[in-house]
């Protein structure tokens, strides 16, 4: 639109406001115009201002302006500040706070209004114009550091005439933060510090006062004790600051006044590698050596070449500094790598190697001297594998019945259970079937075609075990728990007292002597060798719920179901208190498929499994914890931690055995049939594998013992882990200290300091 038009539309508009586009155009038209200094136009925007249409002038310049500040419309129309809107005067404040204009500072101090309103621009417009209104500490110390404005000067004069340590302290960590080089010129100019000693030792060697640090500091231990109690990145800034200041002993600061072991090691692993780098730079090799053996393990071995021509001290040391010089660095990173993501060595054994036939394991049991482990297939066959030699010791082909489970008895003696499919229908023939060196003879069970087995297992006794079961006589269904031996009949042992059950299973605590049936309502402890049944409380909710999955030990008594709920009954197991309500998992993201009690670590595993996007399922083993003694309270969550093993390929039941001992776990995870075998030692290793040496305890030590006796562990594992076990080997043969020389005392025969 034409200047001439627009000023004529404007004269011609009555009253505002201005709802027409067409009016609209012709005021910005008629503004552009004044911005620019044109005369007429400014004739007319003043026109407008003076009329009651000021507030919608207003509005459209502050929307469509571009020169805005230095614009004929604010400086010449408006003699003095009365006329401008509120609006207005809070617009300019917030664009000269935002990057300082000295015409626009000269236009506010003429019009002298703060802006108005509870934002921050409000405070300090009247800081700006030397009103004395309080400010709150965040914006004045925020302000201060502003050295890029003249806002920022007044802020640091009202900074200087407060007496307040609160604020001086905010606005210190402030010029941390910031790192700009004029604040922290500002507070030494100014003898700004915290009040805090341990903090003011930091604050001077951060902003470079070295005469002050030292004359507060001389002796390095305020600085150490603000370096431990510092943030990572802020820990990376100070050590800069320190190295560059120069007169410090960073190593006495890393490494702590009068510290010991753990204090050291605990420090990150950039800040190891900054040890190492500064003893190495320092040739101090005995320094050097000593915080080696205290670092983990890969990185020890990494750095032992570094050392060159030198050697420690002593035939021990010498040898265990050999030890580690002759381990390959990418093969120890490799496998404690592996371990500490929870990947544990194991053995597999392909069954379709041995018998091509074999397909769909349903069960597995080992033998009572853990040396062979035996298996049942729905396909008709059961089996023994000699785990020595990994292969079949026996196989009996064409059982004649699906086998459901087994039990191995030793010498090369099984007993089998199943069914088959009966001749009235759907109904099924229980089998049991004992199968003793070649040959295989059928059991005597029950006459009723519609008896049903239910759980098999060991006992104690030479070559004995139990059978649960149920069957239809007198048109009632009864169960029994039988007893038999190898060479002999089976007898009901008359100890379930003819309750009438559902759903029921049975396990067996390692020493074979006590066996429990945990049927839908009922929870049944049995002591053969007494020939006693107890019945225990069961909880509320237990009514009504499937809890398939058990596991005893000799003084705890564990029911769960599969999504990861649990009962615990714990010592004595006669007792008439109700168990103990808890869970394994927080969230229903796994399946609980078994569970078993392990003698060799003396605690309580479970097996998981985890769907995966792949439709294929993860496999866990959880570690339970459950305290031994009534006295200590049951964790709401039992799972203390949780190691992947492999997957297979769809949820459904998972074969899975300890050994007696409870130090081999075998798995069979589906088809192809084959049994993983895991010695249940490692599964501690994930827990401290990676962490400094120096931080490792003697149960550490035992539990790397326990995984190198067992034969299951591979050499490619074998080898770190023997490294492992010699140096923490030679640290439980030592006290080992990490501090300044001239502070602890001489070390004796048993003392290794790594001081200064």
């Amino acid at each position: 639109m034409r200047l001439w038009t627009a000023r004529l539309v404007l004269r011609l508009t009555g009253r505002p406001p201005y709802t027409s586009v067409y009016v609209r155009d012709a005021l910005v038209t008629v503004l552009a115009a004044a911005d620019a200094g044109e005369p007429a136009a400014l004739r007319s925007v003043a026109r407008v201002l003076a009329s009651q249409r000021r507030e919608a002038v207003w509005r459209v310049w502050l929307a469509e302006s571009v020169r805005r500040w230095s614009s004929p419309v604010v400086t010449e129309p408006t003699a003095d500040a009365a006329p401008v809107p509120v609006r207005v005067v809070n617009a300019a404040w917030s664009d000269w706070l935002a990057e300082h204009d000295a015409a626009l500072w000269s236009l506010l101090q003429r019009w002298n209004r703060p802006a108005t309103g509870p934002s921050r621009h409000a405070l300090l417009s009247r800081l700006a114009l030397g009103d004395d209104a309080p400010l709150d500490m965040r914006t004045l110390t925020d302000t201060a550091l502003r050295f890029d404005h003249p806002i920022g000067k007044r802020a640091r004069t009202r900074l200087l005439t407060l007496d307040d340590g609160e604020t001086v302290d905010l606005f210190c960590a402030a010029v941390l933060e910031s790192g700009t080089p004029e604040a922290a010129a500002f507070c030494a100019a100014h003898h700004l510090a915290p009040y805090d000693p341990v903090q003011r030792a930091v604050f001077f060697v951060r902003t470079g006062q070295h005469d002050q640090y030292r004359a507060l500091d001389p002796d390095g231990e305020l600085l150490a004790l603000g370096y431990r109690s510092a943030p990572s990145k802020a820990r990376s800034t100070l050590r800069q600051a320190m190295t560059g200041l120069g007169g410090i002993d960073v190593l006495r600061v890393l490494a702590g006044q009068r510290s010991r072991e753990e204090e050291a090691v605990s420090l990150s692993q950039k800040e190891r590698a900054y040890l190492v780098r500064q003893f190495r730079a320092r040739g101090e090799w005995d320094r050097l050596w000593r915080l080696t053996v205290l670092l983990p393990l890969a990185e020890a071995v990494e750095g032992i070449r570094e050392f060159g021509d030198w050697r420690p001290p002593g035939e021990d040391e010498r040898r265990m500094f050999e030890t580690l010089l002759a381990a390959d660095v990418e093969a120890v990173r490799r496998s404690l790598k592996a371990l500490a993501a929870g990947r544990l060595p194991h053995v597999r054994i392909p069954l379709a190697d041995l018998d091509e036939w074999t397909t769909g394991i349903t069960h597995l049991d080992f033998a009572p001297d853990g040396r062979q482990l035996a298996f049942a297939t729905q396909d008709e066959r059961a089996g023994i594998v000699d785990l020595g030699s990994a292969g079949l010791s026996r196989l009996h082909r064409r059982l004649g019945f699906s086998a459901q489970s087994v039990a191995h008895l030793g010498a090369d003696t099984l007993v089998v259970t199943g069914f088959r499919e009966g001749v009235t229908g759907r109904r099924f023939e229980e089998t049991i079937c004992c199968c003793e060196g070649f040959g295989r003879r059928k059991l005597p069970f029950s006459d009723d075609s519609d008896a049903r087995v239910h759980g098999l297992a060991r006992v104690a006794g030479d070559r004995t075990f139990v059978v649960l079961s149920d069957q239809v006589r007198d048109g009632e269904r009864t169960w029994t728990l039988s007893a038999g031996q190898a060479a002999g009949p089976l007898a009901d042992t008359g100890l379930l007292g003819g309750l009438h059950l559902s759903n029921a299973a049975i396990v067996v605590e390692p020493g074979g002597r006590l066996v429990a049936v945990l049927a839908r309502h009922h929870t049944l402890v049995i002591d053969l060798a007494d020939a006693v049944t107890h019945e225990l409380v069961p909880s509320w909710p237990q009514a009504g719920t499937a809890m398939h999955h058990g596991a005893l030990s000799p003084s705890a008594l564990l029911r769960a179901d599969r999504e990861g709920h649990v009962e615990v009954w714990r010592d004595p197991l006669t007792s008439t208190e109700p168990p103990v309500s808890c869970h394994l998992w927080p969230a229903r993201d796994k399946t609980l498929t078994n569970l078993a009690w392990s003698l060799a670590q003396r605690r309580f595993l479970g097996l998981s499994l985890r769907l995966k996007n792949n439709g294929k399922c993860q496999q866990y083993l959880e570690v339970l914890d459950v305290p031994e003694s009534p006295d200590r309270p049951i964790p709401d969550s039992l799972v203390s931690s949780s190691v992947r093993l492999g997957t297979q390929r769809h949820k459904g039941h998972t074969p899975m055995r300890l050994s007696p001992r409870g130090d081999v776990l075998a798995v069979s995870p589906g088809v192809p049939p084959v049994v993983d075998l895991y010695p249940v030692a490692a599964t501690a290793l994930p827990s401290f594998i990676d962490n400094p040496m120096g931080l490792m305890s003697s149960q550490n030590l035992a539990s790397v013992a326990a995984l190198l006796d067992d034969p299951l562990l591979d050499e490619d594992h074998r080898t770190p882990l023997h490294l492992l076990y010699t140096c923490l080997e030679h640290r439980f043969r030592h006290d080992i200290g990490i501090g300044p020389a001239d502070v602890i005392p001489p070390a004796g025969d048993h003392d290794i300091e790594l001081g200064g």
